[in-house]
């Protein structure tokens, strides 16, 4: 999975705003009018991500590996991915 796939679906298909001060690149996901930390990658990471990499990728995303490949591949919609995380953070739909 290269770095520049999980980039794009974090800006592009999830919105998240992107944020490259400091050692580390924060995005930040939108849901519902409040911001919330998504999840963070290193300025030095380049091409394929190894398993450790992809794990501190998805833990703040609350996606379990398979869940993380489809997002990034595509069949998991933004939707999808809205739901799954507003309940497994413990948010409420409206």
């Amino acid at each position: 999975m290269d770095v520049r796939h999980v980039r794009r679906t974090l800006t592009g298909k999830l919105g998240a705003a992107e944020d490259r001060g400091g050692h580390h690149v924060f995005y930040y996901l939108q849901y519902q009018g409040e911001e919330y930390m998504g999840s963070k990658l290193s300025h030095s990471w380049r091409g394929d991500l190894n398993d450790y990499q992809i794990d501190l990728i998805k833990k703040p995303l609350f996606l379990n590996t398979a869940e993380f490949q489809e997002l990034v591949a595509c069949p998991l919609t933004r939707e999808a991915f809205f739901n799954l995380w507003s309940q497994r953070k413990g948010l409420t739909l409206s």
